[in-house]
């Protein structure tokens, strides 16, 4: 089984090609093991000395909900290094990693979780979503399939195992399992967002935009939603219509360097030239960005240029072998 390496490598350079979305991903903990390898031990502060593990378990399900992912894990790190079996500390504290990018700490403590528990469905989501982002996607698939053959109703299971099929190509059992997936989340944004996607890897862009106006109509504001929109409507040439979209999410000046590059990639070189000046102009300060990118659009002219003119030359010297 091959994962797609044009098309992967196309979704990244769309990604770090393109001025990154409004949203900040959160932040990665600063707090370090004090034994290499093992998530559940650091230095307690003075505060942590006075709680009973009751009491940090309630702390951190608290900051769970307030998003505060960094006071969650100081918390159900407290729980865990006293009571290693704890399931709802190992849940929470595995959860906090997983918010805060720390997806191989993720990934361990889910995992102990799950062997301690083989049937919590939610330690196996939770390893089989960490195994995704650390692409160790054959383990992952295993996992996300063994909890949805029990537990159905996990749309973040099936939402996974959808995009692992996309990463392999496997577009018709990808569109199965983003249904399921909507079965049991109707209408969920992210679902929405990465069933767009897909379509768009598989080259369906009307599916995909109708797809992803979909979600827009619904009243979403989820900004992946928004931008694999603007991508969408880029691709087929519709570039008003995807800066009105992306600007939506953006200043001006990122959305016009954003429909930009998707112009260069796709080989309208003129549209993309305009765009990325429309960027430099519209920007009110300089845009290294968009000058980046103009710089390898005339790169790519010149490219394009030699091979059209050695075009002739090949042909001529096959001739003059046969």
């Amino acid at each position: 089984m091959q994962l797609l390496p044009r098309k992967i490598g196309l979704l990244v350079a769309v990604l770090f090609g393109m001025t990154a979305c409004a949203t900040q991903q959160s932040p990665t903990s600063e707090m370090q093991p004090v034994q290499r390898g093992d998530v559940t031990q650091r230095d307690p502060s003075p505060e942590d000395l006075d709680l009973r593990p009751e009491e940090h378990l309630e702390r951190g399900q608290t900051a769970l909900e307030e998003e505060n992912w960094r006071e969650a894990e100081r918390h159900f790190r407290e729980v865990v290094k006293d009571r290693s079996e704890d399931g709802e500390a190992l849940l929470g504290l595995g959860r906090a990693f997983a918010r805060q990018d720390e997806h191989r700490r993720a990934a361990e403590v889910f995992g102990r979780l799950a062997r301690l528990e083989p049937e919590n469905g939610e330690a196996l989501e939770g390893l089989g979503l960490a195994r995704l982002r650390l692409r160790k996607l054959a383990a992952a698939r295993g996992t996300l399939e063994q909890l949805v053959a029990k537990e159905p109703g996990r749309w973040r299971a099936w939402n996974g195992l959808a995009f692992i099929h996309d990463l392999y190509g496997e577009f018709a059992r990808a569109d199965e399992d983003y249904r399921r997936a909507l079965e049991v989340s109707s209408g969920n944004p992210r679902v929405l967002s990465n069933y767009g996607f897909s379509k768009t890897m598989a080259g369906n862009l009307e599916a995909a935009e109708r797809i992803l106006q979909r979600g827009l109509e619904r009243g979403s504001e989820y900004p992946p939603l928004r931008n694999n929109l603007g991508v969408v409507l880029a691709r087929q040439g519709r570039y008003r219509e995807a800066f009105r979209i992306l600007k939506r999410g953006m200043k001006r000046h990122e959305a016009s360097n954003n429909v930009g590059y998707v112009a260069m990639l796709q080989g309208d070189y003129e549209a993309a030239e305009r765009l990325f000046r429309q960027a430099l102009d519209a920007s009110p300060t300089y845009y290294q960005r968009a000058e980046r990118n103009l710089e390898e659009l005339a790169a790519r002219r010149r490219k394009a240029e030699a091979e059209r003119q050695d075009g002739p030359h090949k042909q001529m010297r096959v001739s003059e072998s046969d």
